[in-house]
């Protein structure tokens, strides 16, 4: 080697230690890359294959790894920047020999010298790179930067061509072309060490064989000068999530590179490029004009196909001269990239649909994130290239599906969940909403078959079961609720609701999706678990004016909640509006549901959460008991630091809790219950123990609300005087016109045992 440092110019031998996986492509290397701020070393020891002493350079960080055992003194540290420019010997003489013109000139100037480059490291190797142009990416990006020759000792069938010694015709894939080539190199003393390297390499995912890089030249669009215009109009779209913009898109079009436009393709828009013999090109812009310059017109008639092998075929003549469209396709993301343009034939047609922004921009779309360096991007180009505003609005970017464990779905891993059969066991919808719900439209997402399952059940399942009850005590007459709700129930669910349309709204308008669906998940819960679970008695009672109320209010709460999922999951939407009688003929030609401010009260929602706190404090207290929930109590205290407690909350807690009076006092916030259990109490208890028993014996018996039973209770003394005590309670929670002690046992019948009783029942 040649070099300004004075370690390299010491008369000693001196080499560069570089290294490669590949071989065959020695003879085309041209350069050596290290990095510039890396530090070297150059050392000298006794040459074991000769007398005297040699020297080597490498990067410091490998200086153990590649003599771990050998001895040897460093004579001098420098930096990477300090090494660029050395010259040196090249291993072979065939590009040499077989360049020429403008690639000779390179070569003189440029060629087997030492050249910085930043993605040279010391992770492995000596951290001096081999860099063939031709056979590469960040070796062809070296070469691009500091006009490297190119030139080609491979030809397209990937053997090595003619005036190339031993290796002239051979394959360079084949194992036995770089057994030769270190033979070759150990032979001339140009070998320094070989082994057994393990790492990735590129094959074709059709056939599995190995590919080359291997350098072509291609047609590109030089999008690196529209940079600033991307970035401009990437600031007026709407991402979600909004880190994209800025972030991985954003990178991308910060590094933006020119457009490799063409592909050597036979399927494919043809490349609309014409050239001449002498080099002249001609880009045609349309049909018209191709039939105006074709030379055999009957070619390019009504029923043209201008696909290969059709195209290829016309000869266009320009000024006396003939020309011939290169073999070329255009890459097919031009084709996604054209698509707000192609679709209305612009500007052929539609011209003004486009140009007055009727039909353009697009207001929403939605992919995946790697459609960063895809769709999304193509489409902003193709945009940006005809001058035009932002292709699209709003986007919403979606991360990808991996599996229970978070890791990408493979054949060989055998953790593929096919999708066909998770919609054929749980349906379209419910894989849906699973999407939506589980995290953030841009994050990976963990497909978990029992998350997906326990989601139908707390949503979808809890939802159909709902609409099932409202239709035990619907009326055809029945119509949405338009009066001023009085029961806080009411109140409190279409103050719940109107809310919701609200937010629903309003994030949807912000495409967010996420929180939106689980908000819609929350109100299901609290539809089902509050307002029909303390609403019941209300629709079997006697007060048909608030049974009215109530299945009126559970009709609105179902009809707009139709709507509002109706995006999320449109099958099952429709069946719930047709369910609860709906009444157009689907939910999706519905106008989207407007909240009615009027109805929503703040302070009854604020009330109603802290209702539902103090019954989940009580209940926890009665679990702690071991007391059954069915099992009346005296009484408990309310503690509130604040506030008043009044009577409608109450009697929700009362019946929720199952204690017979509230206590409220003032101070920290607190729940006591009295858990003293008196015979009167246990007798009350024993007949709610009852009544669940003999409910559960007639949806068996598949009776319906309009069935009406005549019941039977057997027991010991105690029970029957329970019986007595609270028949009216006993008659109405069972639907039976009336009840006896003693006869014979029904057909329909249950024998159970609660608090220490053997109970017989039955109708």
């Amino acid at each position: 080697v040649e070099g300004s440092h004075e370690a390299l110019r010491s008369g000693v031998r001196t080499a560069l230690l570089a290294w490669t996986t590949t071989p065959w492509t020695l003879p085309g290397n041209v350069a050596l890359a290290v990095g510039a701020e890396l530090t070297y070393v150059v050392i000298e020891k006794q040459d074991e294959g000769g007398d005297g002493r040699v020297r080597f350079v490498l990067a410091k960080d490998r200086l153990a790894a590649t003599f771990p055992d050998s001895m040897f003194e460093i004579v001098a540290e420098v930096k990477g920047s300090e090494l660029v420019g050395t010259t040196y010997q090249p291993l072979y003489p065939f590009m040499e020999s077989l360049v020429t013109g403008e690639n000779k000139e390179k070569l003189d100037k440029t060629a087997y010298r030492v050249h910085p480059a930043s993605f040279v490291t010391t992770e492995d190797g000596t951290g001096i790179v081999h860099t063939a142009v031709m056979y590469g990416a960040d070796d062809f990006d070296l070469g691009q930067e500091v006009g490297l020759p190119k030139h080609h000792l491979v030809k397209l069938d990937g053997t090595f061509v003619e005036g190339m010694d031993f290796l002239e015709g051979r394959f360079v894939a084949d194992e036995e072309v770089a057994v030769d080539i270190i033979k070759d190199l150990a032979h001339r003393g140009l070998l320094f060490a070989k082994a057994k390297y393990e790492h990735s390499y590129p094959h074709c995912w059709r056939c599995k064989t190995k590919v080359i890089y291997y350098a072509k030249d291609s047609w590109y669009i030089r999008m690196s000068e529209l940079r600033d215009e991307l970035l401009a109009q990437n600031a007026n779209i709407h991402w979600e999530p909004d880190h994209i913009r800025d972030g991985r898109f954003g990178e991308w079009l910060r590094e933006v590179k020119d457009w490799a436009f063409s592909r050597e393709r036979y399927w494919g828009t043809p490349l609309p490029i014409w050239e001449s013999e002498y080099g002249d090109q001609l880009c045609v812009g349309s049909f018209e004009e191709l039939r105006e310059l074709a030379k055999d017109k009957s070619l390019v008639g009504e029923n043209f196909d201008p696909h290969r092998p059709f195209v290829d075929d016309v000869i266009l003549v320009k000024d006396g001269k003939e020309y011939k469209r290169v073999p070329d396709v255009c890459d097919v993301w031009f084709d996604s990239g054209c698509m707000p343009y192609a679709q209305w034939h612009y500007p052929f047609e539609n011209k003004e649909l486009v140009d007055s922004g009727e039909a353009y921009p697009a207001d929403y779309i939605s992919e995946a994130i790697d459609q960063t360096r895809g769709w999304f991007y193509t489409l902003l180009a193709v945009s940006t290239l005809l001058g035009r505003e932002r292709p699209f609005k709003n986007v919403i970017c979606l991360g990808h599906v991996l599996d229970a464990e978070g890791k990408k779905m493979s054949k060989s891993l055998g953790n593929i969940v096919q999708p066909m059969e998770m919609i054929d066991t749980y349906g379209a919808d419910a894989v849906r909403w699973y999407m939506y719900t589980i995290n953030q439209p841009g994050e990976s997402k963990r497909f978990d078959e029992k998350t997906l399952s326990d989601m139908v059940r707390k949503n979808f399942n809890l939802l159909m079961n709902v609409a099932s009850f409202y239709e035990m005590f619907s009326t055809q007459s029945l119509n949405d609720s338009t009066t001023q709700p009085l029961h806080v129930l009411d109140r409190w669910i279409l103050s719940r609701l109107n809310k919701l349309v609200a937010d629903t709204t309003n994030r949807l308008e912000a495409y967010i999706v996420t929180e939106t669906v689980r908000e819609l998940g929350a109100f299901i819960d609290d539809l089902s678990t509050w307002y029909v679970r303390r609403s019941r008695d209300r629709m079997k009672g006697e007060d048909e004016t608030d049974r009215r109320a109530a299945v009126s209010t559970l009709r609105t709460s179902l009809i707009t909640l139709s709507k509002l999922m109706a995006p999320f999951a449109p099958f099952l939407a429709e069946t719930l509006y047709k369910q609860v009688g709906g009444g157009l003929e689907s939910v999706h030609l519905e106008d989207w549901p407007v909240a009615d401010t009027a109805l929503i009260d703040e302070k009854v929602l604020e009330e109603m959460g802290r209702t539902r706190s103090i019954v989940s404090k009580a209940l926890e207290r009665r679990s702690d008991a071991g007391i059954n929930v069915r099992q009346v109590l005296a009484g408990m205290i309310v503690a509130l630091p604040s506030g008043e407690f009044a009577p409608e909350y109450q009697e929700l807690v009362k019946d929720e809790v199952n204690v017979k009076t509230i206590e409220v006092q003032k101070g920290e916030y607190a729940v006591e219950l009295d858990l003293t259990l008196t015979p009167a109490l246990v007798r009350e208890g024993t007949v709610r123990e009852i009544i669940r028993r003999v409910n559960d014996l007639r949806k068996q018996s598949g009776l319906t609300i309009e069935d009406r039973i005549e019941l039977f209770v057997g027991g010991p003394e105690e029970v029957l005087l329970a019986v007595k005590e609270h028949e009216t309670v006993l008659l109405q929670g069972t639907l039976a016109k009336s009840v006896r002690t003693s006869g014979d046992i029904p057909t329909t019948s249950n024998e159970f045992k609660a608090n220490e009783f053997q109970i017989m029942v039955g109708f």
